[in-house]
């Protein structure tokens, strides 16, 4: 057994990197090895090891099951660079495949102070270079409705207008707002419950009129996911085409859900659901068809009890959620990295929403339209008469 403080000293989090099926976004596996040997504990794990079983089926990794790490140790020069000697069919891989595995090992040793690697065989080096991966950053600025615009909220309280969109979602009376990475989509639940997709170009299109939905999500694809908050297995996906897609294994043990987010890269889905009577944080890998057809959800990792009803969450970066929740004193925010700790700071008692900015900042919309940014400890007026503050999954 070792203390938390002592735990603390000895190791730290890590990052394996996996591709999602397309091979677009990478995806962060979070790990805790010890710091005295971390890049090769890294380059072992990624290489001759497996993804955490929860996200079986949803990331893939570019490594084949015949190469594997030749030496049981991972050198790092003065200057940062990790030397990876490989053995097994390497020479046999494409030179995509080879492109995409300096990808994967670049960026989780990087998480370990790495600055380059070297990937060898036989004593010699194999000529890599890493691939153009999709960002999942998001505006900096707060994505807002108010009475008379929707856009990018500016520090002088203007709203500045993103093309197309802000128009079609300006005519509606949204409760709920998610923008898609291209921004040329927004997921809406209306004031009166229903679901809609609302495009830049056309017509608003009535996704789903059941009774409690919750806010929706939209993902990569154009999916955009909606479910009633008392039936958490009757979770549906939409699609650009208007072809409905019921997940399966979605949430079964859940009596109730009152959030749900999927990650920007569209993998994970995490929920705030309701367990044997506890307001718990799950996520669960999304797995998809070959052509990236949403299907069912893997098993669901529970990564957080909440110290009361849960009320509104987020993706604030690749691996951190960011919730609110009712505590004992009052209404509470929490920052949880997935497989990792978490920390909580009061909030205005009267908070609704929750949305992430840059380098998991947070902000919070009260009840009266208040809109308050999360500075240290405290939080510092952003903004008034805000009638809806967004999400957004990325950035054109």
């Amino acid at each position: 057994m070792l203390g938390s403080d002592q735990f603390a000293s000895v190791f730290r989090e890590y990052q394996l990197m996996y591709f999602d099926p397309t091979y677009t976004y990478l995806v962060p596996d979070v790990r805790w090895f010890v710091t005295t040997n971390a890049p090769t504990e890294i380059a072992k794990e990624l290489i001759d090891g497996k993804q955490s079983p929860w996200l079986a089926g949803s990331v893939a990794s570019a490594f084949p099951d015949s190469v594997s790490l030749d030496v049981p140790s991972v050198p790092v020069s003065a200057g940062g660079i990790a030397q990876v000697a490989l053995s097994g069919g390497v020479l046999s891989a494409a030179q995509l495949t080879l492109d995409r595995m300096q990808t994967q090992l670049l960026a989780s040793l990087a998480t370990a102070g790495v600055t380059d690697v070297t990937m060898t065989y036989d004593g010699g080096p194999l000529s890599a270079q890493a691939v153009t991966t999709a960002s999942t950053r998001i505006p900096s600025q707060p994505v807002v409705k108010t009475t008379k615009a929707f856009g990018l909220l500016s520090t002088s309280g203007s709203v500045e207008p993103l093309s197309g969109i802000s128009e079609a979602v300006q005519r509606l009376n949204p409760s709920d707002i998610q923008l898609s990475a291209d921004q040329k989509t927004a997921a809406v639940r209306l004031m009166s419950g229903e679901v809609e997709r609302v495009p830049s170009q056309g017509d608003p299109v009535v996704l789903d009129r059941r009774a409690g939905l919750v806010g929706p999500t939209v993902d990569p694809q154009g999916y955009v996911w909606s479910v009633p908050g008392a039936d958490p297995s009757a979770l549906v996906a939409y699609g650009p085409n208007r072809t409905t897609v019921p997940i399966a294994s979605a949430w079964a043990e859940a009596s109730r859900i009152t959030a749900m987010a999927l990650s920007r890269d569209g993998t994970r889905l995490a929920a705030i659901v309701t367990v044997g009577g506890q307001s718990v944080i799950e996520v669960a890998g999304v797995v998809r068809s070959s052509e990236g057809v949403p299907q069912s959800l893997g098993e669901p990792l529970l990564i957080a009890e909440l110290p009361g009803a849960g009320v509104d969450l987020t993706w604030l970066d690749d691996s951190t959620i960011g919730a609110l929740a009712h505590g004992a004193d009052g209404m509470v925010a929490l920052q949880q990295i997935v497989s990792g700790p978490s920390s909580s700071t009061a909030t205005p008692d009267d908070a609704t929403t929750i949305a992430g900015s840059v380098a998991t900042a947070v902000r919070v919309r009260t009840a009266d339209g208040t809109l308050y940014a999360q500075r240290g400890s405290n939080w510092e007026q952003a903004g008034t008469g805000i009638q809806v503050l967004a999400t957004a999954q990325g950035m054109p």
